[in-house]
């Protein structure tokens, strides 16, 4: 039963990990940082300091290098009014904990 919990809790984290990866839920960076939600597949994209940004076009991709620090922290402050209320935030270890405690059928 436990190595059961395990395995389902290391399947979580491997699939948080992996959709999570983008920034913003893959929006656009570019239309969150002016006040547009515009959902990606992140088929572009670019990496700036460690992270990965979605874009819903090459121009926006563009827009978005000239300036990678000002469009982040617009878009974090649009992105935040948005979502905040959405959802809840935990830490994975706090999920794995959770799950972990929570009693699962055999």
């Amino acid at each position: 039963m436990n190595i059961f919990k395990l395995y389902i809790a290391s399947a979580l984290l491997v699939f948080a990990n992996a959709s999570n990866g983008a920034e913003f839920g893959k929006n656009c960076t570019t239309s969150l940082s002016q006040g547009q939600m515009f959902q990606t597949d992140c088929s572009i994209h670019a990496e700036f300091q460690g992270k990965t940004y979605c874009f819903g076009s090459e121009d926006s991709k563009a827009s978005f290098m000239q300036n990678p620090q000002m469009t982040i922290d617009q878009a974090q402050a649009f992105y935040a009014k948005k979502t905040e209320a959405s959802r809840e935030k935990m830490t994975q270890a706090q999920a794995v904990q959770l799950l972990l405690l929570t009693d699962l059928p055999s």
